[in-house]
């Protein structure tokens, strides 16, 4: 669980390695106290993993000596053990069940009294809370859990103290139903460059299996992975630590391998799982989700107005009418399927028919308001449901009030004029627009302005990596009838 509490037996990790951090078996390690009295020995794995039991003693220092191969010992010092906390232990006792303990000390146990802590077994947002109170007079509890509480997989195992912060951790590994059922694989025939294969389900009660297949030249010496694809999905997600030969953990699984894998999360402290993150509350949300596509619309025909509908039906017999505002239209959290059609038919104000020539832009997500952000950063508005006071200044008079005679003010009137651009021909002078305050207020932005002079403008549209605006004219110049628009100027 993380913690060495004074007076409180419990299990201790042990994890010796190399200067490149890969796992050193050891001949034999003892830990002795200040007396020189051996108090526990230990031995580890080919990854240099091991445990034992340890009850430290308070005011006790204790080394622990290592013995390698070459006979060489390394002695080094174990750290001091807290004063208060609780040391936490997990153990399997078959197939069905495990034993989490829970022990402390005297004073700790002052302390806590016989307030409830919670055991939180998670994984993946799935979750089991199992609350656990220490008996009255007693520095220890255990229980025993069945292993249906566990998920697949990797399982996390959280302590909550009664304040809900979480003070020990401890992953295990729950391979039951994980590994997929064993298949008889017999090549048939060689044929050119080809192989035919049989593959024969050995277990036929599930009737759904994953399969994948990695072909490479029989003599190749490039495919020497350390991760299968169970510890890609199960083990390093989870883990923070470096791990050593992970698929060696999946393949031929043995009671032994089960064991090794134990001491590994034993000896990998803390999960990924961050709660330090997850106290700090929910993470800013910068983008909306994505959820389905969006379909932005513009409507040609002449003399639409807000107070027409427009009328689309969908493959599935659905029926929706959609707002038009400045001649345009959207249709949100759309998921389209390839060769479906839409039908669009405009309703006027008047209730009549009529046939709706439209063109259709596809937008992911939802989309910005920006003329509602712009406005705010011209006025303030005051909501009516706001409860806060208006103060309103008085309009009654004083009877201090001193009346003063009307005073008439004479100006000329100032021109406002826009300075010639030599640039801009004489023919086109006169259609030009000056922005000014209040038509910002009101088209904020060149592209709504150039929409308000009858031009079709059609925004964030990608061309590759280049994003690119398209303007064209609402009404074609060909009196043939083809497509030709005329070409707007931008200056």
């Amino acid at each position: 669980g993380g913690n060495l509490i004074e007076d409180a037996p419990g299990v201790m990790g042990v994890k010796v390695t190399d200067a490149n951090g890969y796992g050193v078996k050891i001949v034999e390690g003892s830990v002795f106290d200040t007396n020189d009295t051996q108090v526990a020995r230990f031995y580890t794995s080919i990854f240099g993993l091991g445990k034992f039991n340890f009850n430290p003693k308070a005011g006790i220092e204790y080394v622990a000596k290592i013995k390698f191969d070459d006979g060489s010992t390394k002695t080094t010092k174990i750290q001091k053990p807290s004063k208060v906390g609780i040391s936490f232990t997990v153990k399997s006792v078959n197939n069905d069940q495990f034993v989490i303990s829970l022990t402390t000390n005297v004073a700790t146990k002052e302390i806590i009294n016989e307030k409830q802590f919670y055991l939180l077994v998670h994984k993946d947002g799935h979750a089991n809370r199992i609350p656990i109170t220490f008996p009255k007079n007693k520095l220890y509890v255990s229980k025993v859990l069945n292993k249906e509480v566990l998920t697949k997989g990797m399982n996390i195992l959280t302590l909550f103290n009664p304040d809900g912060r979480p003070i020990a951790e401890r992953l295990i590994f729950n391979y039951a139903d994980l590994l997929d059922a064993e298949l008889e694989i017999s090549k048939l025939s060689t044929a050119s460059d080809s192989l035919n294969i049989q593959v024969k389900l050995l277990d036929t009660a599930k009737a759904l299996q994953n399969l994948s297949v990695s072909v490479l030249p029989g003599n190749t010496i490039s495919y020497n992975q350390k991760n299968s694809i169970y510890s890609t999905f199960y083990l390093k997600p989870y883990v923070k630590g470096f791990i050593e030969n992970p698929k060696y953990y999946f393949k031929d699984v043995t009671p032994k391998k089960e064991k090794d894998l134990d001491l590994l999360l034993m000896t990998q402290g803390w999960s990924r799982y961050d709660w330090t993150n997850i106290f700090k509350g929910a993470p800013n949300r910068f983008f909306e989700f994505e959820n389905g596509i969006d379909l932005e619309g513009s409507i040609y025909n002449k003399g639409v107005t807000s107070n027409d509908k427009l009328l689309v039906s969908f493959p599935d017999n659905r029926s929706r009418y959609l707002d038009i505002l400045d001649n345009r239209f959207l249709i949100q959290r759309n998921f389209p399927v390839k060769g479906e059609t839409l039908e669009f038919t405009l309703i006027r104000e008047n209730r009549k028919l009529a046939k709706v020539n439209i063109d259709l832009n596809i937008r992911l997500g939802g989309i910005p308001n920006e003329i509602e952000t712009t406005w705010k950063e011209k006025a303030d508005f005051i909501d009516d449901n706001d409860s806060e006071d208006v103060i309103v200044p008085s309009i009654t008079y004083a009877d201090n009030t001193i009346n003063l005679n009307e005073v008439t003010v004479i100006e000329e009137k100032l021109k406002t004029t826009v300075k010639k651009n030599t640039l801009i021909p004489k023919y086109l002078s006169r259609k030009m627009t000056e922005v000014t305050e209040n038509l910002e207020f009101s088209l904020p932005y060149v592209t709504d302005i150039i929409r308000s002079r009858g031009y079709n403008v059609l925004e964030g549209l990608q061309f590759g990596s280049t994003s690119r605006v398209i303007i064209r004219s609402i009404i074609p110049s060909s009196f043939l009838g083809g497509n030709t628009y005329p070409i707007p100027i931008i200056y």
